[in-house]
């Protein structure tokens, strides 16, 4: 038997097991007669054998519905049910008279559903084995029913079986095929789809450790280094550097919150470390909001205070505003510098899209905006919405 399918393919034994008992049963019908219809030169023998084939393939038709069923179990029984219909047409010169001329007859109705349960149940080559020796055995049993006087009429059914056996193999083989190349097709797009998306996280990953060591790390080395920022200070922006990168080895989650207040305070400990004097203004309501959200919000926040300090020029003055309102919060940074053009900053260029915008971006709920106009200022918006 074949291995277990995939999906389409499973699906597709169930309906062509299915249609084998259906369709088996209602050719049959037209040449086997019901108990007490028998003609009289019908031996008790072939009855019996009938009824076992037809429960046979009330069997196969019962199982096409029955997903839940093995596919492998469904071909067990195709096979099975065509050894058995093998097994007959043997015996038809055993146990046959071979005077009446009509002890085969009733056996012509089953031929398609063997052929067709063989091609389910078994690989191509062993289903046409099987196909040219059921119709040897079958141009036998004509020609031994017909008292051997016919030979040419057996080789003619034995020829026709073949030739319409072949066709319903065909179509069987080939809708069996359809499904494992679908299934094939769907496992390719399913390991391209894994593949992006390990690529994707990875990439992601590096833009979150770059972004980490731009306006983490390497904000508290030039804060300690340049000698006028209070040791405090300097000793604040280096545990935030670390909190990133413990975030980075040990992500944090939103399972715990922090008040309104707390945004606020650390906004302004940013501020006054690293904003040159921006001012803080604060619109908040008595709420709570996960402490992943604070970080992001003042890690992004922090980045813009570093950009406008670094580039809004001489003279140019900065405000922050806070925002909180349950199950939201936002922050502005805003300075009237001298601005820019965003959509000229270079990709490689890490503080407004990697630790900004791809900050934000990360975080479920999480937006930002840059604004700005050259000679017009800046305005940086992040915030979140539950």
């Amino acid at each position: 038997m074949r291995t277990e399918p995939d999906h389409g393919h499973r699906h597709l034994v169930h309906v062509v097991a299915g249609l084998v008992g259906i369709g088996g049963l209602a050719f049959s019908l037209t040449v086997v007669h019901l108990p007490g219809t028998h003609r009289e030169g019908l031996e008790p023998w072939w009855a019996a054998t009938a009824a076992i084939l037809v429960g046979g393939l009330v069997v196969l038709a019962a199982l096409g519905p029955l997903s839940r069923v093995p596919a492998g179990v469904v071909q067990t029984v195709a096979g099975a049910w065509a050894l058995l219909f093998l097994a007959v047409v043997a015996s038809v010169p055993l146990l046959g008279s071979g005077s009446a001329g009509e002890q085969t007859q009733w056996i012509s109705g089953f031929i398609g559903a063997a052929v067709s349960a063989a091609a389910l149940a078994w690989r191509a080559r062993t289903s046409v084995a099987y196909l040219l020796v059921l119709c040897t055995l079958w141009g036998v049993a004509r020609w031994w029913d017909t008292g051997r006087r016919l030979p040419l009429l057996a080789v003619q059914d034995g020829v026709y079986a073949v030739t319409s056996g072949l066709i319903v193999m065909s179509v069987v083989w080939l809708v069996l095929r359809a499904a494992r190349a679908v299934d094939a097709a769907a496992a390719a797009d399913a390991e391209h789809a894994v593949s992006e998306a390990r690529s994707q996280s990875r990439d992601a990953e590096r833009h979150r450790l770059a972004a980490i060591v731009h306006d983490g790390v390497l904000a508290a080395l030039l804060a300690g280094s340049s000698g006028t920022a209070p040791p405090a200070a300097v000793a604040l922006e280096a545990r935030r550097a670390l909190d990133d990168l413990d975030e980075l080895r040990q992500p944090s989650t939103a399972s715990g919150e922090v008040e309104a207040g707390d945004l606020v305070l650390r906004l302004r400990l940013r501020a006054a470390v690293i904003g040159d004097g921006a001012a803080v203004r604060a619109d908040v309501e008595p709420t709570r909001i996960p402490e992943l959200v604070a970080v992001k919000l003042v890690a992004a926040a922090a980045e813009a205070l570093r950009n406008s300090v670094r580039h809004a020029g001489p003279g140019a003055t900065r405000t922050v505003t806070v925002t909180v309102r349950p199950g939201r919060a936002e922050v502005r940074v805003r300075d009237d510098g001298a601005g820019f053009d965003p959509a000229s900053v270079p990709a490689a260029r890490l503080g407004v899209r990697g630790s900004i915008e791809g900050r934000m971006s990360r975080l479920p709920g999480g937006y930002a905006e840059v604004r700005s106009t050259p000679g017009a200022g800046t305005e940086v918006v992040v915030g979140w919405r539950a």
